[in-house]
């Protein structure tokens, strides 16, 4: 079973942080580079990227050093697509102004969007290097994301032998700083829930939740720990009320699926025939939706496949982990699987009574 999360406004994309116009002053004469830079922060407000971005360019042009325009620059070109064009603006707001911290951790956000870890890891470092800190903000969003990227790495390289302690004290760190970071608590919670740590991590979901109330994923995650504690009726309870906020959620559907399915094979193995196969199709019905929802997880068309073969649902199943392994060629689960129900199915046909000759 997993624990999964729903793309949020911090999660693989940059945060929207415009920089304040009283942190612009102190490095303008409030000359005209000042009233473009507002110009362009006004259309930025208005979700205007292009029109935003040529206003801060042409405020850099107006003033060489404008650090703060170069930052929001880069943010545009970033939620225009151009994340080379984002990087270079970010660099320029480092260069021109080496204790914006801001523009530090945008120019880490802008690295991981051009898959350069290392390089992003470096730019977070001096984000938290910069001294004395006047950005407690920019600090605690760089905690996060430094978090984030430092549990990343760690999984890519160990799986579940991952050492996730220095992921998990920046992330402690910037719940610290702030209290309200429901996302922040939620991906704290992931952690916890990675290396064991059950009550922990439901801690972390419900102060989440507290701060969230419709933060889906959270109460989803916090489902998936309730099972893995032990308490199946707040499990359920928890995946529910996910689906039920965002119905388009595929990973609250397939969370939901894991639990319902779970809890049909406890009941098959106490012989409770009549209510394992109740539970059992509401296993199905999820993972369909999660697969419907989203048909490139290879992890949804497994789950699928794994219910329906439970259920003796031999043709669904094999279209199921077919789809798995067209997603990703290398699942072991689906060849082996489909290897398993091929010599199922030939051992029950050569049990089946063989027709009696007709005279000729």
């Amino acid at each position: 079973m997993r624990s999964w999360t729903k793309a949020c406004l911090l999660a693989g994309t940059l945060m929207l942080a415009l920089a304040p116009l009283g942190a612009a002053e102190k490095h303008s004469d409030a000359g005209i580079e000042r009233e473009t830079y507002a110009d362009g922060v006004e259309l930025m407000a208005k979700q205007d990227w292009k029109g935003a971005a040529k206003k801060f360019e042409k405020a850099t042009q107006q003033k060489m050093d404008y650090a703060e325009a170069y930052d929001q620059w880069g943010l545009c070109q970033n939620n225009l697509g151009d994340f080379m064009g984002a990087v270079t603006a970010f660099k320029n707001a480092t260069f021109t102004n080496p204790r914006l911290t801001l523009a530090w951790y945008h120019l880490g956000c802008g690295f991981e969007n051009i898959s350069k870890d290392a390089k992003a890891q470096d730019s977070y470092e001096r984000a938290l290097g910069v001294e004395p800190m006047v950005d407690p903000k920019a600090v605690t969003l760089t905690h996060f994301r430094l978090g984030l990227l430092l549990k990343r790495l760690a999984i890519k390289k160990d799986g579940l032998k991952a050492d996730l302690a220095p992921a998990i004290s920046h992330l402690e760190t910037a719940v610290r700083m702030d209290g309200d970071f429901a996302e922040a608590h939620n991906e704290l919670g992931r952690c916890y829930y990675l290396i064991g740590r059950y009550p922990e991590a439901i801690d972390q979901y419900t102060l989440a939740i507290k701060n969230y109330e419709d933060y889906a994923a959270a109460w989803s995650n916090r489902g998936v720990a309730h099972w893995a504690d032990g308490n199946w009726d707040l499990a359920l309870q928890d995946c529910l009320k996910a689906v039920d906020i965002d119905s388009e959620f595929a990973g609250g559907h397939y969370n939901l699926a894991e639990i319902l399915y779970s809890h049909a094979q406890k009941l098959q193995s106490q012989d409770k025939a009549f209510v394992y196969h109740d539970e059992a199709q509401k296993a199905i019905d999820e993972y369909r939706q999660a697969a419907g929802l989203d048909p490139k997880s290879a992890d949804f068309a497994l789950g699928l496949g794994k219910a329906c073969r439970g259920y003796h649902d031999y043709p669904d199943a094999i279209a199921a982990y077919k789809a798995a392994l067209k997603l990703d060629k290398k699942s072991a689960e689906a060849k082996t699987a489909l290897t398993e129900m091929k010599k199922e199915q030939a051992s029950f046909i050569d049990h089946l009574p063989k027709p009696t000759p007709k005279a000729e």
